[in-house]
C-alpha cells in the first residue's frame, strides 16, 4: 500500500489528494468508511471522486464491503 503512495507522490499526485486511513483507529467512532471520506471533503475541500483513498486494516469495520 505505501508503495502504491510512493509511487503516487513519485508521478506528481498532490499529496492532499492522498489519504490514509488505519480503520481499526476507527472502529466504534464512525460508521461507514463514508464518514471518512465525508469528514475529507469538509475538512480540504478537495472532490472525493478526485482523491485517492487507502484504507487499512478495512476488515475491522462491519460491512465494508457494502
Amino acid at each position: 500500500m505505501f508503495q502504491l503512495i510512493d509511487g503516487l507522490i513519485k508521478n506528481n499526485v498532490k499529496p492532499k489528494t492522498i489519504v490514509y486511513a488505519k480503520i481499526d483507529d476507527f472502529v466504534g467512532k464512525i460508521e461507514s468508511i463514508h464518514d471518512i471520506v465525508n469528514v475529507y471533503y469538509e475538512i480540504i475541500g478537495i472532490d472525493p471522486n478526485e482523491a485517492f483513498f487507502f484504507f487499512d486494516k478495512i476488515r475491522f469495520m462491519e460491512n465494508w464491503h457494502l
